[in-house]
């Protein structure tokens, strides 16, 4: 048999209860973090992605002289 329990899918213990038991985070959470890694490397330049084509930046005009990032959709 494919599934021992006859009950499946009823049977499993609910999606927070697999992550808790996995000592796992969220699925969204996974998604966010790992989006915020890779744009810090497309930063870093660890990649071979321009961060050029993913934003737009801008000179601050401020006295601390850093860059503003404008975020753009895609363009596709």
């Amino acid at each position: 048999r494919c599934f021992p329990n006859s009950g499946y899918p009823q049977s499993l213990p609910s999606y927070h209860d697999r992550l808790r038991g996995l000592n796992l985070q969220s699925l969204k959470y996974r998604r966010i973090v790992s989006d915020l890694v890779l744009c810090f490397r497309i930063l870093r330049l660890e990649t071979k992605l321009r961060a050029s084509k993913y934003w737009v930046f801008k000179p601050c005009s401020q006295r601390t002289g850093h860059v503003i990032c404008f975020c753009c959709g895609s363009t596709h």
